[in-house]
């Protein structure tokens, strides 16, 4: 720890600074990091019987402790973020007081921030493998997934936001597990509004809804997971500029590449769902982290013989080595993530026929260099090890990438150590990295030569059933003996929807949920989406043998009520009036209205672009 830190220079004045140091329960004995709001120690609670606890303890700055606003923001976060139960999220202990200090306890996660595995990789001249990549990301998704559905102990959607999704905000734990760390700047969507002109979260991360200023439900924060995904496999932000105004036009006005023009080797399915992350419109993107999630499953399998072993060997060369200092020799950088495995690899091109296409990319007006994508032979290289077919893959294949993977590990250890990481997001880019090249494959046979074009003066043979004179003395089948071709009754259709979507027929013959490939019936060109949450049904064309749910156009549902009434949609609890309005996908909606025992139900149809409005009235109306 560098001298000028007040712990370790013993400068400080303050008492919590002269470690160990008791903070009610807990024994703090390391410090892990400050902020603008607060800092960070590694803790110990105590109890009887020699019980004792590894934590962390997160302390609000003192000087921050006797501002209003600030106590309330750091009280907010401990309740909101101590609702969450779940694998991919960081849990909340205890909100307590003493000493005129306000901490959370949180849970100890034994793993390295995103951010410093990514670039304790990338420093070493050592690739940041595919399956971390993926792994990380969906696990993520299902932790914002868990924050986006939470409810409150009434029942209550609270329609929680992080918004502050990063790569320094998500960490890897020894056996892999991703999990979301700091609600500092969470909000709920239920009764909580931003003061005008305040952006919360770091400018590259934030969605164009955000900088607009619009309001936000959890897919702006998926927006920033797409950023986060676009950086891991390509060393780059999806916008960049000189200022932090002209990376917001960007992201408000320009597309980013796609990340297979950087790095050849991410899948073609991969690609296609980042570019979706980013999509300037909410409503053309992943609906939840589910959504996310399922596109990435496959890659959940190597977990335990990838993912984990690459982050305790990158842990373990943290521990062993001792650090260079800041001034010394660096070598910066990024590499291009590796192929994945042909498991993975092979089940996120099955997944490609259900993933909606992007529109075509615009090239953002600020154009930054690809380090990653590497040229003549070896760019074809590095595409084919994405593409290849695996039933043409030769047997060793599996195990060579499994190998290099792993083989990577050993580096990792022994230098990972001798890293000097940055604060700031910004990386440096090295000469492009080689792509290994594939292991030889047999020579595919010689293709058949074409037949000869017939000679006009031979004589065709005879067993031409045009020229034989037998085929010619065939009787005629007499029109009743004919047999009609057989007619399709149905086709496949491509849908793209979350898992709890249900598709049906418009009679109502179900047909399958979320993504999958539907059997319709044949020349069907209209199906219908029903939301079992929210009970919406909405009409989605089949086009080209697709149908995507996320496509459809999005409105407004305003509801009022008098004197006031708790408001249901299907199995969502939207909460008690008044509220702002909601933000629907386009469809018929069921509004249930209940006041003190006493229930109203109000059909409305949300059009695209517009607000519908439902009201009820539970006033007792005066008799004469």
């Amino acid at each position: 720890m560098p001298a000028s830190d007040p712990v370790a220079a013993g400068t400080d004045s303050h008492p919590i600074n002269r470690l160990p140091h008791r903070l009610g329960r807990y024994t703090l004995t390391k410090r892990l990091g400050v902020g603008g709001m607060a800092e960070v120690f590694l803790a110990q609670q105590d109890g009887p019987a020699g019980f004792h606890k590894i934590c962390v303890v997160k302390r609000m700055l003192p000087h921050l402790a006797e501002e209003p606003r600030f106590v309330e923001m750091f009280q907010r976060e401990a309740r909101l973020a101590a609702l969450l139960h779940h694998t991919n999220v960081v849990q909340i202990f205890e909100l307590g007081e003493t000493e005129g200090s306000f901490f959370i306890a949180m849970e100890y996660v034994d793993g390295m921030p995103l951010h410093r595995l990514a670039r304790a990789s990338w420093r070493i001249n050592q690739p940041l493998p595919m399956e971390v990549v993926c792994c990380t990301i969906a696990d993520a998704a299902l932790g914002l997934a868990a924050a986006h559905e939470q409810c409150d102990e009434h029942g209550h959607a609270l329609r929680l936001v992080h918004r502050d999704i990063s790569p320094d905000n998500l960490i890897v734990n020894r056996e892999g597990v991703t999990k979301v760390l700091d609600f500092g700047v969470a909000k709920s969507t239920q009764g909580e509004r931003t003061a005008t002109g305040e952006l919360k979260g770091k400018i590259p991360f934030l969605s164009p809804e955000q900088i607009r200023g619009d309001a936000i439900d959890g897919r702006a924060d998926l927006y920033a997971l797409g950023v986060t995904a676009y950086w891991l496999l390509t060393g780059k932000r999806p916008f960049a500029a000189p200022s932090d105004l002209g990376v917001m036009q960007a992201i408000l006005a320009a597309e980013p590449r796609p990340p297979r023009e950087l790095n050849p080797t991410v899948p073609e399915a991969l690609d296609e769902l980042v570019l979706r992350l980013l999509q300037k419109d909410a409503a053309r993107r992943p609906q939840s982290g589910h959504e996310v999630a399922d596109v990435l499953a496959p890659a959940l399998a190597v977990r335990r013989t990838i993912v984990g072993p690459f982050v305790r060997a990158a842990l373990l060369g943290a521990q062993t080595s001792p650090p260079i200092e800041e001034s010394g020799p660096a070598s910066p950088g990024f590499l291009c993530s590796t192929p994945q495995s042909d498991e993975v690899r092979s089940s996120l091109r099955r997944l490609k026929s259900a993933a909606p296409s992007p529109p075509a990319p615009v090239r953002p007006p600020v154009e930054e260099t690809s380090p990653t994508a590497p040229s003549g032979g070896d760019a074809a290289t590095a595409a084919s090890l994405v593409t290849t077919p695996l039933a043409s893959a030769p047997r060793a294949g599996k195990g060579v990438l499994v190998a290099a993977s792993l083989g990577g590990l050993v580096l990792v250890a022994a230098a990972v150590a001798f890293v000097v990481l940055r604060g700031d997001g910004s990386i440096d880019p090295p000469a492009p990295a080689p792509v290994p090249t594939p292991s030889p494959r047999a020579p595919s046979p010689a293709p058949d030569p074409p037949s000869p074009a017939p000679d006009p003066t031979t004589v065709a043979p005879v067993s031409d059933p045009v020229a034989s004179p037998a085929a010619d003395a065939q009787p005629e089948l007499a029109p009743s003996e004919l047999k009609p071709a057989p007619v399709a009754k149905t086709r496949e259709v491509a849908a793209a929807a979350p898992r709890w979507v249900q598709w049906q027929t418009k009679g109502g013959k179900r047909l399958g949920t979320g993504t999958s490939v539907l059997a319709v019936p044949a020349g069907t060109t209209q199906i219908v989406a029903v939301d079992t949450q929210r009970g919406g049904r909405s009409v989605v064309d089949v086009k080209g043998g697709a149908a995507d749910y996320s496509k459809l156009p999005h409105g407004k549902l305003q509801v009022r009520a008098a004197p006031f009434a708790d408001v249901f949609l299907g199995s969502v609890a939207l909460g008690p009036t008044p509220f702002a309005p909601v933000d629907l996908v386009e469809g018929s909606y069921l509004v249930v209205f209940r006041h003190e025992g006493k229930e109203q139900k109000v059909r409305v149809d949300v059009k695209g672009g517009q607000t519908a409005r439902a009201s009820a009235s539970f006033e007792e109306r005066a008799t004469r």
